[in-house]
């Protein structure tokens, strides 16, 4: 399977970069998108650049980040965390809140339990809800 392929709904999966942070910047000054993610709204962007340049940079064999991309847009991220004995926790984030409610979160989940479970060995997922 390519990781870059693009799935249903148009969503691609593709990896991080450090390219990305201005599209994580804007995500950061959204008040809706860190209520719903659990971030502090405006923090410092040296310290939002630095996280994002250790998401980029991981080296954890039990976490993957991927962007989703749609029309040629980062949108959002997916991650496989917590990996251990072919189980792993998903996680979603649509950054432009104002594609919510039009599905993109469940392709999303769609596009990333499948990389999960043919490119990583996954077969059984967790989500907090």
């Amino acid at each position: 399977m390519n990781a870059n392929k693009t799935y249903s709904h148009g969503i691609k999966l593709r990896p991080i970069n450090i390219q990305d942070y201005e599209a994580v910047l804007k995500w950061s000054k959204d008040p809706s998108f860190c209520s719903a993610n659990g971030w502090e709204q405006n923090q410092p962007s040296e310290r939002l650049y630095t996280w994002w340049s250790n998401c980029v940079n991981n080296a954890e064999k039990d976490f993957f980040r991927k962007g989703k991309e749609l029309n040629g847009e980062l949108i959002g991220y997916a991650d496989l965390a917590s990996i251990k004995d072919h189980t792993a926790e998903l996680g979603i984030a649509v950054g432009e809140s104002r594609l919510w409610g039009k599905g993109i979160g469940y392709h999303s989940a769609l596009c990333m339990l499948k990389y999960g479970a043919e490119k990583v060995g996954i077969s059984t997922f967790l989500v907090d809800a």
